[in-house]
């Protein structure tokens, strides 16, 4: 580095030191103070230290002390100031330290008197220091302190160095002095108040300058930012002159809109992209007025596809205020409008589902909400039954068409849909190739577009809900058909939760119909996990029951236990409640006293059901009038007992009837024997004859007696059941009965093992064999045993080749003392067959007959294999 001048040094170390402490932005007398300050108190330390050290030198060694302590004060003022900044508080120190001066040297007059010279110091100092107004009173201070000093000397409390003649020279020197520095010291600061002035007007001019500069860089940069967010906003803008036509359009409006400038500018204007072309005449009309437009509204894209938009359009002015533009920011809201939309709808499809009286009226509903979401001026509700394959249109809207009658599954649209189970969206080009390749069969008139989705009960089709449009203004796009798809699912179970709201209802209504013609009273009561009892339901026809009115009933359970419920009979009611808390069903019968004091007799049975999960118990209950049935069963069980005494009497009547006319018969019989026996050679053939007729009448009065016996014991003597042999039964009576020669009897095939009373059973073969036998009528002939296996029963025949029986006697047969031939052709009693009948039908069997005259009869009869042997020990 080349070695700087000597001077340079020198003056640069000046202006170091003058301009210490001056950081920051100050005024410019505050400057110029404070470099006089530095200036003054460096000239004052070089001063003062060359007359101290040359007093000091001399002898005088106060004066030289005084001048060092003044040096010491004003090198600590400049430290001071240096680092504190504060001129005023260093000034009048350094102005104190100089006022001090002058004193002590008016009183010691310095070295050789010439120390006093300080005191032209002051002026300068306090004018320069402190301004006019800090200089007056400064100078003020001196020469009041002077005078002071003059007036404690002539007081004789001081000594002066100086006369009063020459301390007043110098004070009128000192006066003029002032004056001087005064009149400078004014013009300085007039000055420095201009240069300020000019100082602040330059500054502010700066910053004004400097506000604009960085203004127009904000506004620069703001541009920037906005013409990038207009370029990457996601909302569409534009920009038009005051005629309508367009300058500019961002990125987005060119996605939405599928619009240039130039075809806009081609078409008109900004109207084509209304749906309602006098929109953009209104929107024009508004900002020409001055004021700005917003508002949705319906618009159309290039490819006509309606978009629903937010638009805000406001003006653009110049800087005179006129209007030279417009600016229109465009929102899409269609996705929101959409979604807002389908939530309305599904709210109102829910609402309608169950505000609606029937489901025509949820129809009309389910129309008018489609109608919201897309064009469905055309519209139909189409139903679907698998089991009969049979399609139905319960609801049926068209402009042109009549609604269709049900027909059976086929290849129509609808048909296509339900088959398929996917919704299809036709125009008319499709239509036609479908149904030239015979895949479809078009039914009504032809359309422009065809939209149909089914309609799903899980994924069970249930039907198809379609709209369709005969005009170009609106076509449907795959947007509808996603939307009318998504709608179809809760139309689908709104319908058929309307569908069950009618079958419910209509259960219900049959319910309270059978509820209201049955005469029994139907409750259900709720009991809680405590026991407490609360009426559920109560059936109006308590009020038939009891005579009390309904709501004593419904208002208070315990009126039927305390009120209504008979005294003597409350404790078994009381039990039968007992019985239902603890689970089990239950049914008792006790009497009610009715409101107008008849008493009844009523069945109550209920049956007890538990809800797991909250403990609780529910009662089904049916209460049923049964005073009639108790009046019949009191009159019944007083009728068993009239027949039971005379079916005793009865039986005591036969046996004593029986006993009775046996033994004159028995008389009679042997009286003719004897006579016969006796008597045959003495009486003629005549005689003879009548002998032979009477015996035979006795007889036939024996066989008659002993069948009413037998007939009578039937169903009072309690049957031996045990395990037998039915073939070994039918073997005994074939030889018992010894059948004539001529007539041939046989068992047909193996008799089962039977449980019966073996006496009964030889009773069954013996007079069914013995009547085959004596009524065959012929010489020759044959009878046959058999029996067949029916499942739960055996089926027992017996069948002959006789003269057969006509059916109109099939009932006659059976009953007792009937006879088809007169007694004296064919010996019988009548009884046989009502015997076999009456003992058939104690084991719960039944007897039956087929037969045709000349060609023989069949006689059948069951025996139940339910029947189980008797405990033979036990008897």
């Amino acid at each position: 580095m080349p070695v700087k001048k000597p001077a340079e040094a020198i003056t640069r170390l000046w202006q170091n030191f003058i301009t210490s402490g001056l950081s920051g932005e100050r005024p410019r007398t505050y400057l110029r103070r404070v470099k006089f300050t530095n200036a003054l108190s460096l000239f004052g330390i070089c001063t003062l230290l060359g007359f101290g050290a040359i007093r000091l030198a001399h002898g005088s060694y106060l004066v030289g002390a005084v001048d060092l302590l003044l040096l010491l004060v004003l090198a600590s003022n400049l430290v001071f100031l240096r680092f504190s900044g504060n001129l005023m508080a260093v000034s009048s120190v350094g102005l104190v330290g100089l006022l001090g001066l002058v004193l002590f040297l008016f009183i010691t007059g310095g070295a050789g008197g010439t120390g006093i010279l300080w005191i032209y110091f002051f002026p300068v100092s306090a004018f320069f220091l402190t301004g006019v107004r800090g200089g007056i009173a400064w100078m003020a201070v001196l020469y009041g302190s002077v005078l002071f000093l003059y007036g404690l000397s002539a007081l004789g409390s001081i000594r002066l160095h100086y006369s009063i003649s020459t301390g007043a020279q110098m004070l009128a020197s000192l006066l003029l002095e002032s004056l001087m520095v005064f009149y400078y010291a004014r013009v300085m600061e007039k000055e420095e108040e201009i240069i300020e002035d000019h100082n602040r007007r330059l500054t502010e001019a700066n910053q004004i300058l400097g506000n604009e500069i960085a203004q127009r860089k904000r506004v620069e940069e703001e541009l920037l930012r906005i013409s990038h967010a207009v370029r990457s906003s996601s909302d569409a803008i534009a920009i038009t002159d005051a005629d309508g036509k367009h300058l500019y359009h961002n990125r987005a409006f060119l996605q939405l809109f599928k619009f240039t400038i130039a075809e806009i500018n081609r078409s008109g204007g900004s109207s084509i992209l209304y749906r309602d072309p006098g929109t953009a005449g209104v929107v024009f009309q508004t900002i020409r007025g001055g004021g700005s437009w917003s508002g949705e509204v319906a618009m159309l894209t290039k490819d006509r596809r309606m978009v629903a938009a937010l638009q805000r359009s406001d003006a653009i002015r110049d800087h005179a205020g006129a209007i030279i533009g417009l600016i229109s920011l465009f929102s899409d809201v269609t996705s929101k409008k959409d979604s807002d939309r389908l939530q309305s709808a599904l709210y109102q499809i829910s609402e309608r589902s169950s505000a609606a009286h029937d489901l025509n009226e949820l129809y009309r509903s389910i129309h008018q909400i489609v109608g919201g979401l897309m064009y469905a001026k055309n519209m139909f509700i189409a139903y679907y039954d698998p089991a009969s394959k049979e399609i139905s249109f319960p609801y049926f809207v068209d402009e042109l068409d009549q609604p269709p009658r049900p027909r059976t599954l086929g290849d129509g649209l609808t048909d296509y849909v339900i088959r398929t189970g996917r919704p299809l969206l036709a125009s008319q080009d499709n239509i036609d190739l479908l149904n030239q390749a015979g895949a479809l069969n078009l039914m009504g008139t032809e359309c422009l577009d065809w939209l149909g989705v089914p309609l799903k009960k899980g994924e069970e089709i249930i039907g198809v809900m379609a709209v369709q449009n005969y005009t170009e203004a609106l076509r449907y796009s795959d947007k509808d058909k996603e939307i009318l798809t998504f709608v179809s699912q809760h139309i689908a179970s709104a319908i058929e939760r309307r569908h069950t709201y009618e079958r419910i209802r209509t259960n219900e209504e049959r319910f309270r119909r059978v509820i209201s013609s049955i005469s029994d009273h139907i409750y259900m009561t709720d009991f809680d996990p405590e026991g407490r009892p609360l009426n559920n339901y109560i059936s109006p026809n308590v009020e038939q029951i009891t005579g009390y009115p309904y709501s004593r009933f419904q208002d208070d359970w315990s009126f039927w236990p305390e009120h209504v419920i008979h005294p003597e009979d409350r404790q078994a009611a009381a039990f039968q409640v007992s019985v239902f808390l603890s689970g089990q069903d239950s049914q008792v019968e006790y009497r009610l006293v009715r409101a107008d004091g008849r008493v009844i007799w009523v069945r109550d049975s209920g049956r007890a059901v538990r809800n797991p999960e909250t403990g609780g118990l529910t009662v089904y209950g049916v209460i049923s009038d049964i005073s009639q049935s108790k009046y019949y069963e009191e009159v019944r069980e007083s009728l068993l007992q009239d027949l039971k005494r005379v079916n005793t009497e009865l039986s005591d009547f036969a046996y004593i009837v029986s006993h009775d006319l046996k033994a004159p018969l028995r008389a009679i019989s042997s009286l003719a024997g004897w006579l016969a026996e006796d008597y045959a050679d003495k009486l003629d053939q005549a005689g003879r004859d009548q002998l032979q007729l009477l015996l035979k009448r006795t007889k036939r009065m024996h066989n008659l007696i002993e069948g009413i016996l037998t007939y009578s014991r039937l169903g009072r003597l309690k049957p031996t059941l045990v395990r037998l042999d039915s073939g070994e039964a039918a073997r005994q009576v074939i030889e018992s009965l010894s059948p004539p020669e001529g007539i041939e009897v046989v068992i047909e095939g193996k008799l089962p093992e039977i449980v019966y009373d073996r006496t009964h059973l030889e009773q069954l073969f013996q007079n069914l064999v013995s009547n085959a036998v004596k009524y065959m009528g012929k010489p020759a002939g044959r009878v046959g045993m058999g029996c067949a296996d029916r499942g739960d029963h055996w089926e027992f025949s017996v069948s002959d080749t006789g003269e057969g029986i006509p059916p109109e006697h099939f009932d006659r047969i059976f009953k007792i003392f009937q006879t088809l031939k007169p007694r004296d052709e064919v010996e019988s009693t009548g009884i046989g067959l009502t015997i076999v009948k009456k003992v058939v039908e104690q084991y719960g069997g039944r007897v039956t007959v087929e037969s045709r005259v000349g060609r023989g009869s069949v006689f059948r009869f069951t025996v139940p294999k339910a029947l189980q042997p008797d405990d033979l020990d036990a008897l």
